[in-house]
Protein backbone atom coordinates (compact mmCIF):
# COMPACT_ATOMS: atom_id res chain seq x y z
CA UNK A 1 0.00 0.00 0.00
CA UNK A 2 1.25 3.52 -0.72
CA UNK A 3 2.30 5.57 1.85
CA UNK A 4 0.18 8.45 0.54
CA UNK A 5 -2.98 6.27 0.80
CA UNK A 6 -1.89 5.47 4.34
CA UNK A 7 -1.50 9.21 5.29
CA UNK A 8 -5.29 9.90 4.39
CA UNK A 9 -6.32 6.65 5.96
CA UNK A 10 -4.88 7.33 9.25
CA UNK A 11 -6.26 11.33 9.20
CA UNK A 12 -9.41 10.17 8.98
CA UNK A 13 -9.13 7.56 11.61
CA UNK A 14 -7.55 10.02 13.91
CA UNK A 15 -10.94 12.18 13.06
CA UNK A 16 -8.33 15.10 11.78
CA UNK A 17 -9.90 15.05 8.08
CA UNK A 18 -13.50 14.38 6.95
CA UNK A 19 -13.75 10.36 4.22
CA UNK A 20 -14.17 12.71 1.71
CA UNK A 21 -10.63 14.68 1.93
CA UNK A 22 -9.00 11.58 3.23
CA UNK A 23 -9.69 9.91 -0.13
CA UNK A 24 -8.76 12.63 -1.93
CA UNK A 25 -5.27 12.82 0.10
CA UNK A 26 -4.98 8.60 -0.30
CA UNK A 27 -5.33 9.07 -3.99
CA UNK A 28 -7.61 5.91 -4.13
CA UNK A 29 -11.63 5.62 -5.07
CA UNK A 30 -14.23 6.05 -3.01
CA UNK A 31 -14.75 2.25 -2.98
CA UNK A 32 -11.56 1.57 -2.25
CA UNK A 33 -10.99 3.68 0.21
CA UNK A 34 -14.23 1.97 2.18
CA UNK A 35 -12.77 -1.65 1.39
CA UNK A 36 -9.56 -0.94 3.24
CA UNK A 37 -11.23 1.17 6.18
CA UNK A 38 -13.54 -2.09 6.40
CA UNK A 39 -10.68 -4.53 6.04
CA UNK A 40 -9.15 -2.80 8.88
CA UNK A 41 -12.09 -2.68 10.93
CA UNK A 42 -12.42 1.37 11.00
CA UNK A 43 -16.00 2.70 11.41
CA UNK A 44 -16.70 4.97 8.96
CA UNK A 45 -19.40 6.83 10.02
CA UNK A 46 -19.36 8.47 13.25
CA UNK A 47 -20.77 12.05 13.10
CA UNK A 48 -22.19 14.30 15.68
CA UNK A 49 -24.34 16.90 13.98
CA UNK A 50 -22.13 19.56 12.63
CA UNK A 51 -20.07 16.74 11.14
CA UNK A 52 -23.12 14.64 9.25
CA UNK A 53 -23.99 18.58 7.88
CA UNK A 54 -20.70 19.40 6.63
CA UNK A 55 -19.96 16.19 5.32
CA UNK A 56 -23.37 15.76 3.34
CA UNK A 57 -22.20 19.78 2.61
CA UNK A 58 -19.17 19.14 0.92
CA UNK A 59 -20.51 15.92 -1.28
CA UNK A 60 -23.09 18.36 -2.43
CA UNK A 61 -25.70 15.94 -0.52
CA UNK A 62 -27.14 18.98 1.31
CA UNK A 63 -28.22 22.35 1.11
CA UNK A 64 -29.27 25.33 3.19
CA UNK A 65 -32.85 26.43 2.60
CA UNK A 66 -32.97 30.10 2.48
CA UNK A 67 -35.84 31.33 4.85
Amino acid sequence: MKQKSLLGYFMHRRGIVSIGRAVEIAGVSYQEFLRELLKRGIDTYEYDGDGLAEELLEWGLFWIHPL
